[in-house]
């Protein structure tokens, strides 16, 4: 049970350490919810036909 609650704590603690490290590439909630407008259209078409 111990390791179970280890890899859930370091789970959490790297997903924290990336959203800090990350944050600072978002300037606005545009760059957030578009990606920057980086993103292909193969990967759009992807997302959207997988959320359909």
């Amino acid at each position: 049970m111990a390791v179970k609650i280890i890899f859930v704590a370091l789970f959490f603690a790297a997903t924290l350490l990336l959203g800090i490290l990350y944050q600072r590439k978002v300037r606005s909630m545009d760059d957030f919810v578009l990606g920057g407008r980086s993103v292909g259209p193969w990967l759009t078409a992807f997302s959207y036909g997988t959320s359909y």
